[in-house]
């Protein structure tokens, strides 16, 4: 059985961190891992984890990508001048 060819994008698609469908196995879709989507949400409350002090709470801003964040205070001026801050370094305050 012949191995099914890449199909062509189209302008509609999701973007492949959004595909499930990775791979072919003799002609049939497999399902190799899910897309993984980020912790918080725009509005989220969070701490800043800075070594063993916690900054915050703050809200996050922004998610420009997955994992991604930007920070605002309270009153939604900008946290360390739009600094992008990777998940791992925040904990949620609620």
């Amino acid at each position: 059985m012949d191995k099914a060819q890449p199909r062509a994008k189209t302008e509609n698609e999701a973007p492949a961190r959004y595909q499930q469908i990775l791979d072919d196995w003799e002609g049939r879709p497999v399902i190799k891992t899910y897309a993984s989507g980020s912790k918080f949400c725009v509005g989220d409350k969070i701490y800043i984890s800075e070594g063993r002090t916690l900054r915050g709470p703050f809200l996050v801003a922004s998610v420009p990508n997955v994992g991604r964040y930007t920070i605002s205070k309270e009153d939604g001026t900008k946290l360390d001048e739009g600094k992008v801050y990777e998940e791992d370094k925040l904990e949620s305050a609620e």
